[in-house]
């Protein structure tokens, strides 16, 4: 039996023709609501490291070979999990494969969630756990469900949870030279603050931040900014140093900048909190 019943079936062609119109544009009306509600994890980037190497043009990567073992105090009966520490001495959670049709359910979000809880609160959570405290129906995970995500984990079962009381905020305001001094100054200038090595006696204080880059069409990535070391040769005068997949990279902000400047599909987007 064909999918539209002829005319002779109880359906004159006018209804017919006004069925078919509606169907296609409901059809069309999801896939441009698909492509809004980001941000969104490309399904393209979510194979392995190897394939996310291939999308940017990293100034450095650095491996991070220190497996670490940790729970998360505010609830001992969870798993214990496996993370990397850096030679910075920040850590890298290693990211989960993506679920779904061809990688539609991204981690890197989750993972960047991780990274913070770690380093800032010493609650140690599997990415995949993260669902918990938000999901939401885009492929990866839009900054407001991360946004949810944390301020959960921030404020659940007060006050034995070691995490910091702070209010979340995601930033969205853009001008390339703008969007470098906010991230700097969320790096830099909050009251919570972990060490990042940049050598074996030298630390400088910062605070973790999730920002969204995207190098073209839907490769959208969460990164976790530890460091932003002055570069005289950059354009914006540093680099960034970034967490991601249980490594580190290394970008010039002015290469951050043009990722994190998609004006396709998404947010121009970084997640910070203040006390």
């Amino acid at each position: 039996m064909p999918f539209f019943s002829s005319t002779g079936a109880g359906q004159s062609e006018s209804q017919l023709i006004a069925f078919r119109k509606g169907y296609f544009v409901n059809i069309k009306n999801m896939f441009f609501f698909l492509l809004l509600i980001g941000p969104q994890t490309s399904f393209s980037l979510s194979k392995d490291l190897n394939l996310l190497d291939r999308k940017y043009q990293w100034k450095a990567q650095i491996k991070c070979l220190k497996e670490q073992y940790g729970s998360d105090p505010l609830y001992p009966q969870r798993p214990v999990v496996k993370f990397k520490e850096c030679p910075d001495k920040t850590i890298s959670h290693i990211q989960p494969p993506s679920r779904g049709l061809n990688g539609w359910e991204g981690y890197c979000g989750q993972t960047a969630t991780s990274n913070l809880a770690s380093m800032v609160c010493e609650r140690h959570l599997l990415p995949k756990s993260n669902d918990q405290y938000g999901k939401d129906i885009t492929p990866g995970q839009h900054s407001s469900t991360q946004k949810r995500s944390l301020k959960k984990i921030f404020s659940e079962h007060a006050p034995s949870n070691s995490c910091p009381e702070v209010i979340w905020k995601v930033k969205k305001t853009w001008q390339p030279k703008k969007f470098i001094q906010t991230l700097k100054d969320s790096l830099f200038h909050n009251h919570v603050q972990v060490r990042r090595y940049r050598s074996e006696e030298n630390f400088v204080l910062i605070t973790p931040v999730p920002v969204l880059i995207n190098s073209g069409g839907l490769n959208y990535h969460w990164v976790t900014i530890v460091d932003m070391p002055e570069n005289s040769q950059d354009l914006y005068g540093c680099d960034a140093v970034m967490n991601t997949w249980g490594e580190q990279r290394v970008l010039t902000c002015e290469k951050l900048a043009q990722y994190a400047n998609h004006t396709g599909p998404g947010e121009r987007v970084l997640i910070t909190f203040d006390l």
